[in-house]
């Protein structure tokens, strides 16, 4: 969710920095910089952070999480149990019998473990998810705000490369608080409902007795 967040901030910055780039080079060639009243600012990682929304993804995140690890360790009790009951056995049972079921035991580690990697990994996509669905709406908050306001550009404080010494934000130009708000009126809370993503498709191949792959609809 991290990586999510530091990507869609980074891909906001980079947006945003070239726009100014560009506004910036035009103004240049007619001599006059940007005015400070066309611009508004917009904390993007504060917002991410502090809206009703991410918290509410965080907490249903943290919630599921934790319901996969005990279940976790109580497979993992179970399984120590049935070793326990196998290795007491070892001496009536032949050792065909006792290399079988060591063997099935091994088997049900192995799924036990693939079926909790797919649902830690369902509980992630459903969290990319929601976020996306919290982007979604900040991309609209933040046109109509900035249209609202009358402004020509909306920046991000985190994407400014360079400014005067001891220079702060006019508060009367920092929306942060704003879009808080308006995304918490609009998108209070939002479900994570766990995905699982269906395998890719089979390729068209089939591989006929001798081994070697053909197209599956050669000859039809």
């Amino acid at each position: 969710m991290k990586k999510t967040i530091q990507t869609f901030w980074k891909t906001i910055t980079l947006t945003i920095v070239a726009t100014a780039c560009s506004v910036s080079f035009a103004n240049a060639q007619e001599g006059s910089g940007p005015q400070v009243s066309d611009l508004l600012f917009v904390d993007v990682q504060q917002v991410l952070v502090g809206s009703s929304a991410m918290l509410d993804i965080r907490r249903q995140v943290s919630d599921q999480i934790t319901a996969i690890r005990s279940d976790a360790q109580q497979e993992e009790a179970n399984l120590i149990e049935e070793e326990k009951k196998l290795k007491a056995k070892a001496d009536s049972i032949s050792e065909e019998e006792l290399q079988t079921e060591y063997r099935q035991l091994d088997e049900k580690l192995t799924r036990v473990r693939a079926e909790l990697s797919q649902r830690l990994q369902a509980v992630q996509n459903g969290a990319f998810e929601a976020q996306r669905e919290v982007e979604n709406h900040l991309a609209e908050i933040f046109n109509s705000l900035r249209l609202e306001r009358g402004a020509d550009l909306l920046v991000n404080p985190q994407g400014i490369l360079s400014a005067d010494i001891g220079y702060t934000i006019p508060s009367e130009q920092n929306i942060t608080d704003d879009v808080v708000t308006a995304l918490d009126e609009r998108l209070p809370a939002v479900v994570v409902m766990p995905r699982t993503i269906p395998p890719a498709p089979a390729s068209p191949l089939s591989t006929i007795p001798d081994g070697t792959e053909t197209d599956a609809s050669e000859g039809q």
